[in-house]
């Protein structure tokens, strides 16, 4: 039993140092909607990212695209996803609720590289509200590692 709790005294630290958190911030931009061109607002807007890193897998939150944010806190999706060398792929989810209580959820799929302090790919974001047809919107995602104050 003494055996077991060393090993676990020795190995915890080992596994929690593996995890690396960083954050991100920087632009995206939507480029197409499947409910057409007036659908959305190409104009670049601001993108905020926590991502933690543990041998190759990512969790973390993403501000929600279509938004032009001021922080992490507003309107984060939850995201899951793989980093191998340099590819980077996640998945998050969100829901949104609008000034008549109608709930909107959301799916985004990113596929992108990492180069070092930068992560540069597109996404393809899916919205289903309750009685409407699903809208794809796919765009590009720009982020920057920022510096822990």
């Amino acid at each position: 039993m003494k055996t077991i709790a060393l090993i676990s005294i020795l190995a915890f630290p080992i596994l929690t140092v593996n995890a690396q958190e960083t954050m991100w911030e920087g632009t995206h931009r939507l480029v197409s909607s499947t409910a057409g061109i007036d659908s959305f607002n190409p104009t670049k807007s601001r993108t905020f990212c926590q991502l933690t890193e543990n041998d190759g897998q990512l969790t973390g939150l993403i501000t929600a695209f279509g938004e032009n944010v001021h922080d992490i806190s507003q309107h984060p999706e939850k995201l899951k996803g793989t980093i191998r060398k340099q590819i980077i792929e996640w998945k998050s989810r969100g829901s949104l609720e609008d000034a008549q209580n109608r709930k909107r959820q959301c799916e985004t799929i990113f596929r992108g590289v990492r180069d070092g302090d930068t992560i540069v790919g597109y996404f393809e974001q899916t919205w289903d509200e309750k009685g409407k047809a699903p809208v794809t919107y796919r765009g590009i995602l720009e982020l920057s590692r920022k510096e822990k104050d």
